[in-house]
């Protein structure tokens, strides 16, 4: 099955439209945002890059991504307790953040949940000549990203090889369905219900650093609105 996955995702990079996502977001208030913004922006009234939506192919054409003052990034970026061989953001960590060309650092956590999770941080960017140099750039998602729930599937069983008593041997996580994630605005129209069919191969993209994923049958989404269930 492996070598299945292998040659998955080999075809899968070709063809797929790359994208950020969060899959369990932590929300992030980044507090010198205005300041950022003045040093930055050269005319315009925001941050924004042009991604390639792929890395290899440039005939797939690129999309835009505007940092804002709120973003979201998944909750595998940050641990409460940070350790030497640990690269993702924690408390007064600095990490790369993706495109921006600078630093994120983590001053505060605002929220947690009742597991004791970061739900909600306080942070600042840090674009100075002599700032630490990051061991890892995350990804994350701009303030108006959309909404989506996203399913992500393991193996069926717990064992290479099931025996008769398969039932047992079930994986209870082989489906993971995470139903407040959120993904880049700008697939927006790429992931329109009306380009979706239970007869053909949907829409696919590639969540930067987490994996494939393709628009599901069951999507209403309609991105004219901006309404509906992805």
């Amino acid at each position: 099955i492996e070598k299945l996955f292998h040659t998955a995702r080999i075809n899968l990079s070709a063809t797929s439209r790359r994208a950020m996502a969060a899959l369990d977001p932590i929300k992030i208030t980044i507090t010198n945002f205005d300041e950022e913004l003045a040093k930055k922006k050269s005319g315009g009234e925001d941050i924004t890059y042009e991604v390639q939506n792929s890395p290899t192919d440039e005939s797939m054409g690129s999309h835009s991504v505007t940092l804002t003052d709120l973003i979201y990034i998944d909750s595998s970026d940050f641990r409460m307790k940070d350790n030497f061989n640990y690269y993702g953001l924690a408390p007064n960590k600095a990490v790369g953040l993706k495109y921006f060309g600078g630093n994120l650092v983590c001053d505060e956590v605002v929220a947690t949940n009742a597991d004791g999770n970061a739900t909600e941080l306080k942070c600042h960017l840090d674009t100075s000549v002599d700032r630490q140099k990051p061991k890892s750039w995350i990804t994350w998602v701009p303030k108006n990203g959309i909404a989506c729930e996203v399913r992500v599937y393991g193996h069926l069983f717990a064992v290479p090889e099931p025996s008769d008593r398969w039932e047992e041997e079930l994986n209870d996580k082989s489906e993971i369905v995470h139903v407040k994630a959120i993904v880049d605005p700008s697939v927006r129209e790429y992931v329109d219900a009306k380009y979706v069919d239970k007869w053909t191969s949907n829409p696919a993209l590639q969540f930067e650093r987490i994996g494939y994923f393709v628009v599901d049958v069951d999507t209403n989404y309609d991105s004219e609105k901006n309404e509906g269930v992805l």
